[in-house]
């Protein structure tokens, strides 16, 4: 299989596996819903979402005790990966302003489209990630074609993209997804329509959009993540 196959083959396993934890979570969050009636399993998540807020300085303090009990290798290791993390969340975004990022680099191309269907929607996160997935594969190629033995500076590249790939496409979606949530303007007067819709929406309809596809985004980087914790 070439490099392209394998990267969209990937992809697609990776969304599989991800729509599906989607799903059953909310079937499972649906069928408690119905079973114990909307007031009551609202008053139960929020009485859970209050617990986690409390519980914030003691699960901070479990995370700082074990960090200290891992080797010095280790330590270096997760560090890098949540500064990696970050770096790439907050390019992809757009940084603190959410202006600009991946979903705005539409502007570069063609001014006259900026929002368009393809560039802030989900499809944008689908060929980030396959062009990600691409690259990785590339390198992969080339590494394993190299006579041996390889370069050091080889050896800890190659390990240092396979460690840290799957976190950053993680973070690349959860940029995404926040840079449209922030584009949906919920709270706002307006928001600059899509472009290259087939028929004319309402703002709301628009407004929708870009927090439907925002969400998505946000679900299939804390389904990766979950995934990946669970591997």
């Amino acid at each position: 299989m070439s490099c392209t196959g394998r990267a969209s083959t990937e992809t697609a396993k990776s969304k599989y596996y991800q729509v599906r934890s989607i799903c059953r979570l909310a079937r499972s969050v649906a069928q408690r819903y119905k079973r114990n009636g909307i007031r009551e399993s609202a008053r139960y998540d929020a009485q859970r979402a209050a617990d986690y807020v409390i519980s914030i300085p003691d699960r901070t303090r479990r995370c700082v005790e074990t960090f200290r009990k891992l080797s010095k290798e280790k330590q270096t290791d997760q560090v890098v990966n949540l500064l990696l993390t970050w770096i790439i969340f907050w390019a992809s975004a757009g940084g603190n302003d959410m202006e600009g990022g991946l979903p705005d680099m539409d502007l570069a191309l063609c001014i006259s489209d900026h929002r368009n269907i393809v560039s802030h929607t989900v499809l944008l996160g689908l060929g980030t990630e396959i062009a990600l997935r691409l690259a990785v594969e590339l390198l992969s190629e080339v590494y394993h074609r190299l006579p041996e033995p390889h370069s050091r500076a080889w050896d800890t590249s190659y390990r240092f993209i396979q460690r840290h790939k799957n976190a950053s496409i993680c973070a690349i979606w959860a940029g995404i997804g926040l840079h449209f949530l922030k584009d949906a303007s919920l709270f706002a007067d307006a928001t600059k329509p899509y472009t290259g819709l087939p028929v004319p929406l309402p703002m709301e309809a628009h407004q929708a959009l870009f927090a439907a596809n925002g969400i998505a985004c946000e679900a299939t980087a804390f389904a990766g993540n979950k995934r990946d914790s669970l591997d």
